[in-house]
């Protein structure tokens, strides 16, 4: 930019000066004054001074505009560049974060394998009804824990980017008692009402993403649980084999609800919807992004229905094949 206004300031020049010697080689000043002298009446003189002025100032305000233009491009591209800059160093953060994410749930796995080992052994040898109890509980709570684990690495495979996992078979009823294991304790701690139902008509075994499928519905049944104060959470799975294989899920919760102008909001990412219900709670799982992000990855689909004061229903559908 400094080099256009260094050209502009020459080539005005250069227009100056070739205009000066352009006239004086054709006599042009000589006849200028000829003819002011027998039309004095049209006052040439006084528009003969005029014009280099006005073409001056003309000059001067193109510079002063190039050069406030200049400032401004400069300002704005070392905004872009602290911008960058802030982005670069928030990307390598939140890639170490999750390298260490990834990394200390490996770590993890081995104590936890081994845990689980020793309570296996120990429930062999459990002397009475409440001790074999006891140690059944540690032992769904560390199944629990290792469950877990495992959407954590799932979680930060798609965060790096990876291939989704190919689909292999699973029992949604087995998926579904995990889910409701993990997430009853926090629904009773809050006094509310967890229905948990499988219809009739889903098939025993599935073809599907079964890591996926269980942390989808444990980050929208977990905000479901957290943003509801009062009431009831209903998580119903359903079949449709019409015209293609689809499994059918379906949150409801008897929370505030979302106004209609932010439910498109809810589902970008580093959004939230700026009521009481947000608010008071930190933080939402995974993020209704990221859920959004993992069903399009599965060729499904996520819909919202939701009112304010009349609760939320979030509805998935998965493309599934039965194989009973």
């Amino acid at each position: 930019m400094r080099r256009v206004l260094q050209f502009e300031l020459i080539l005005y020049a250069l227009i100056l000066v070739g205009g000066f010697s352009l006239l004086s080689s054709m006599d042009g000043f000589e006849r200028f004054h000829d003819f002011s002298r027998t039309h004095e009446d049209l006052e040439l003189d006084e528009a003969a001074l005029i014009l280099p002025i006005a073409l001056i100032c003309l000059a001067i305000y193109s510079y002063r505009r190039k050069r406030e233009v200049f400032q401004k491009n400069k300002a704005i591209e070392d905004a872009r560049n602290e911008l960058q800059e802030a982005y670069d160093r928030i990307h390598d953060l939140t890639k170490s974060k999750e390298e260490f994410m990834a990394i200390a749930c490996h770590e993890l796995k081995g104590p936890l394998g081994g845990a689980m080992s020793a309570l296996k052994l120990v429930s062999k040898d459990a002397c009475d009804s409440h001790a074999y109890e006891m140690v059944d509980l540690a032992r769904e709570s560390m199944n629990n824990l290792q469950l877990l684990i495992n959407d954590v690495l799932l979680f930060s495979s798609l965060s790096q980017q990876q291939e989704i996992v190919r689909s292999a078979p699973f029992s949604l009823r087995k998926v579904v008692t995990s889910i409701e294991r993990i997430t009853r304790v926090t629904a009773e701690s809050r006094g509310l009402e967890l229905s948990v139902s499988v219809d009739d008509d889903v098939p025993e075994r599935l073809v599907g993403h079964e890591g996926w499928l269980r942390l989808i519905c444990l980050n929208i049944l977990g905000n479901a649980i957290k943003f509801t104060e009062a009431g009831r959470v209903t998580f119903t799975c359903s079949y449709q084999n019409s015209p293609d294989s689809r499994l059918v899920i379906s949150i409801g919760d008897t929370g505030p609800g979302i106004p209609l102008e932010n439910q498109e909001m809810i589902f970008e990412p580093y959004e939230q919807v700026e009521t009481s219900r947000w608010k008071r709670s930190k933080g939402v799982g995974l993020g209704l992004a990221v859920v959004k992000k993992i069903v399009e990855l599965l060729n499904g689909t996520i819909y919202l229905h939701s009112s304010p004061g009349k609760g939320s229903i979030f509805t998935i559908t998965l493309p599934v094949e039965s194989i009973d």
